[in-house]
């Protein structure tokens, strides 16, 4: 099963600290936080989630980036899609067509 994805917003905001980046999942489109983190590691770690995300945030700064790779199932295998925050100190939101349990996240790996 494929993983679809549409940019539902992209909001500027200004960091505190230049070297952090993080990300969040929701479970609703109201912002129903799953998990969050700040500064995530390149230890390849799976991140399971508490309820089912369908929506996501991702910050990164001072010209690094955090990505995430999203997994349907939740254990952090099958299909995935990989989701980006942009360098340039602005938090990127997405809505999630598919429904999520587990993800992989790093920060400037």
């Amino acid at each position: 099963m494929q993983f679809s994805l549409s940019t539902i917003a992209f909001v500027a905001a200004m960091a505190t600290n230049v070297s952090a980046g993080w990300y969040a999942f929701y479970n609703d489109p109201s912002y129903q936080l799953v998990v969050k983190d700040g500064n995530p590691k390149c230890s390849n770690e799976c991140i399971h989630f508490t309820n089912v995300a369908r929506s996501a945030k991702l910050y990164g700064s001072g010209g690094k980036f955090t990505s995430c790779s999203v997994y349907q199932s939740k254990d952090c295998s099958g299909n995935y899609i990989t989701l980006y925050s942009d360098k340039n100190k602005n938090e990127r939101a997405y809505q999630l067509t598919e429904t999520a349990w587990s993800a992989k996240c790093y920060f400037n790996c």
